[in-house]
């Protein structure tokens, strides 16, 4: 499926009961399969390929019965923008605020504001132009810009690529080699209290503010909602891969969230405390499979399903506590915008376990009380309404 990459198509299909694999049953974990490779077929095929194996136990009933469920999975691919398709009942139109999206362990991020149409991207990735533009045209995003955090030749090669897509109606040449708009550098109508000083420029999302602060590997500051004249301050911190956290620790307060460029141990987003080597975590976020009866029936809870919407939407829980889903793209703005949750018992769960370990494990870090269910719903079954 092009432009899907294999571990999309594989989450959405489990979400369906449908098991299968990316490659050979000789190649656990491995994201491609080079047996495609091998056959000189292009990158993207062996990237976003899956594979259904057969056997003289199978049956013709489970043969029609996966082709139903395939097909419920093409619609919750398509209705997620993963696949571009004419659909008013589209999962990524709740997308809002800050999105983290991921190429191994480079990080890009967009800001969406979905009540006024508009979207920057920060540290693109050309692996990840393909979804980024899918997401635009989806949406029918009007990019207001395309900026990196260093020049070196992936983030160029990203850029060259992405603008003349994303912003067709505009030269190249209005761009600096970071892809920040030339007529965007001067004075702003606002600027954070953290780094008033040293902000060059300033680009609008809706109503929050994109700031650059630096000219060599420059960081890029978000503030929420600004109107002229207000206070605003350093909401969320991209700090790129080059930047030194003593380049940038001058400009965060206690709350700001920082987004790093490179994120190879899965810590998604950092608190200024982890810089100075402050926090301290409890452990102890596991609930074993068999230790789950209590949440499926306590109302006082919140479960955070953390798979993507596609498989969301794709199975019912039946709890009886506050669900909410919150896929790992979205956890830096969750943690955001939900600071009253940290007062609440929380349950991640996703299919296998991992990814709700991971967040689980982000959201203990700030604060709140985390457990995750070990196993996953993989291994749980189908629990008693």
């Amino acid at each position: 499926v092009e432009g899907v990459a294999s571990r999309d198509i594989m989450d959405v299909f489990d979400a369906c009961q449908i098991r299968v694999s990316s490659g050979s049953a000789c190649s656990s974990k491995v994201t491609k399969s080079f047996v495609l490779d091998a056959m000189g077929l292009e990158e993207w095929r062996s990237g976003s390929a899956i594979r259904l194996s057969f056997g003289p136990a199978t049956r013709q009933e489970e043969i029609n019965e996966a082709c139903v469920r395939i097909q419920q999975a093409a619609d919750a691919l398509r209705n997620s923008c993963l696949i571009v398709a004419d659909t008013n009942n589209d999962n990524d139109a709740q997308l809002d605020g800050v999105v983290q999206l991921k190429y191994d362990d480079h990080c890009c991020y967009l800001i969406i504001d979905r009540e006024a149409r508009e979207i920057a991207v920060v540290d693109p990735h050309p692996a990840l132009a393909g979804r980024i533009e899918n997401i635009v045209s989806c949406q029918h995003y009007r990019v207001k810009a395309v900026v990196c955090s260093a020049a070196d030749s992936v983030m160029s090669q990203s850029i060259e690529l992405l603008l003349p897509i994303l912003i067709p109606s505009q030269s190249i040449d209005e761009y600096d080699v970071f892809g920040w708009p030339k007529t965007a550098t001067g004075l702003c109508d606002v600027a954070p209290v953290e780094c008033e000083d040293s902000v060059i420029g300033c680009i609008s999302i809706g109503e929050r503010r994109l700031f650059r602060v630096g000219t060599r590997n420059p960081v890029y500051v978000l503030s929420e909602s600004a109107t002229l004249k207000a206070l605003v301050h350093s909401d969320f911190l991209f700090t790129g891969a080059e930047a030194s956290p003593q380049t940038y620790e001058s400009f965060m307060s206690e709350n700001t969230l920082i987004c790093p460029g490179r994120d190879p141990e899965h810590h998604l987003v950092y608190t200024p405390c982890e810089l100075s080597g402050d926090c301290r975590v409890d452990d102890g976020v596991n609930i074993p499979i068999g230790d789950t009866d209590e949440f499926w029936h306590r109302k006082d809870l919140v479960i955070v399903d953390v798979r993507e919407r596609q498989e969301h939407v794709l199975t019912d829980l039946p709890c009886c506590a506050e669900v909410i889903n919150v896929p790992l793209t979205e956890v830096a703005q969750f943690i955001h915008s939900n600071p009253h949750l940290r007062e609440r018992d929380i349950i991640c769960l996703c299919r296998s376990g991992n990814r709700s370990q991971v967040v689980a494990n982000v959201l203990k870090r700030h604060g709140f009380n985390s457990r995750h269910l070990l196993g996953g719903l993989a291994l749980l079954g189908a629990p008693a309404a």
